[in-house]
């Protein structure tokens, strides 16, 4: 239960959010996840078996998941789209 909690709060919200974002932008989001992921043990110690500040590494990580799930589905539902609106124009010609 707790992995679907997991997933549930740190990578489906944001893909729920990035749904409406443009794909550039989901992109975009997916860079910055993994950059903030990979980047802010620069600036906050992460080290330690009690340190909470592991969850902004996490976040990072969430958003870039999140943003990726979202391209995963709409690149191929995109094609579908695609293929269906030219069959369409076909069978009026």
């Amino acid at each position: 239960m707790r992995g679907f909690l997991f997933l549930s709060s740190f990578v489906f919200v944001p893909a729920a959010l990035l749904v409406f974002v443009r794909p550039i932008g989901r992109w975009i989001f997916f860079a910055l996840g993994l950059a903030f992921a990979f980047g802010i043990g620069f600036f906050v110690e992460l080290s330690g078996a009690d340190n909470s500040n592991v969850i902004l590494q996490i976040i990072g990580l969430g958003v870039a998941a999140g943003a990726l799930l979202v391209e995963a589905i709409a690149v191929p539902l995109r094609l579908i789209r695609r293929r269906r609106a030219a069959e369409q124009s076909d069978a009026a010609d």
